[in-house]
């Protein structure tokens, strides 16, 4: 299964990048390793048989500026960025602890129990304000900082002094109190394997009240949706935003075009070989076989002599 693509929309000059350079479309890992975020796809990829749709995870835009998580989605056509053939209609769900409960008659499988939900627009797209507590590693933004401070201390060839002009919360100063008085750093040794195990630590405890999960229903044909979990902002508003895709699973053959009349030879459900009719009525000699409606031959398939080559 391809990696989802990453679009990396931050503008030439853009403070962030010191930190982390521009991601390219290839780089998925990479930006999953920085924002530790999942992809997961028991509910869509794995779930969907051979022929079936599904919403697939086909890239991460990643995106400075407004604090908004945006998901985007896309029908099967679509490529590149931004997506060229949006889809509207679709049913995005958007998952954090603390969220409401999803409604036991919410069509189709969920990542989670909680969580609101917004309809795709005209433009493919949909969204949510940030909340409390939304950053990666969850509720306090020091342990990002941690991170900030230990790449640019190597860069800088000096130690390191934690500061709240990154975009620290006023409830992460006690805890950067605490980080600060936990962690050296060598300049000599221009080593940050000694940043790790704290900034671990850290994480586990700030707890992950700031992750969000998102997925599509199953609406409109199809079975499931894979999901995007542990997602949160970083810096100045920096957002991963999922941009989904109606895809169906390769291998079940080839479905009729969505115009016109056909005749469908299915196999456990999966179309496999196909037959458009004719419309109108019969002419010449030869037979026919004739599709009526109220009656009356609508549609035919002319029998052919000899055969099959």
């Amino acid at each position: 299964m391809a990696k989802p693509f990453i679009f990396d929309t931050r503008q030439e000059g853009h403070g962030s990048l010191g930190v982390l350079p521009r991601v390219p479309e290839s780089g998925y890992d990479t930006l999953a390793d920085f924002y530790g975020f999942q992809h997961l796809t028991q509910h869509g990829a794995d779930r969907a048989g051979k022929g079936e749709k599904y919403f697939e995870l086909f890239g991460i835009e990643l995106k400075a500026g407004p604090a908004v998580f945006q998901p985007m989605i896309a029908l099967p056509q679509s490529e590149g960025y931004p997506p060229s053939h949006p889809m509207q209609g679709v049913l995005v769900w958007n998952s954090w602890p603390g969220s409401e409960t999803i409604p036991s008659n919410a069509d189709g499988p969920h990542y989670k129990n909680v969580g609101v939900h917004c309809w795709s627009d005209v433009t493919g797209s949909c969204g949510w304000g940030y909340g409390g507590g939304s950053h990666i590693g969850a509720c306090s933004s020091a342990t990002l900082m941690l991170a900030m401070a230990a790449v640019m201390a190597e860069d800088d060839d000096v130690s390191f002094s934690l500061s709240t002009s990154r975009g620290a919360m006023p409830d992460s100063a006690s805890m950067l109190m605490a980080l600060q008085e936990q962690v050296r750093y060598d300049p000599l040794r221009h080593d940050i394997e000694d940043f790790k195990a704290p900034l671990a630590r850290a994480m586990a405890a700030s707890g992950n009240c700031g992750v969000h999960t998102f997925w599509c229903n199953s609406g409109g044909g199809h079975v499931g949706s894979d999901g995007f979990d542990r997602v949160g902002w970083w810096d100045d508003h920096i957002t991963p935003n999922p941009i989904f895709r109606s895809v169906t699973k390769s291998g079940g053959g080839t479905p009729p075009p969505v115009d016109g009349v056909y005749l469908v030879d299915l196999v456990d459900g999966v179309p496999v070989r196909y037959m458009e009719w004719t419309a109108g009525q019969p002419v010449g000699n030869g037979e026919a076989l004739g599709l009526m409606v109220d009656g009356k031959i609508e549609f035919y398939n002319l029998w052919k002599p000899g055969t099959p080559e």
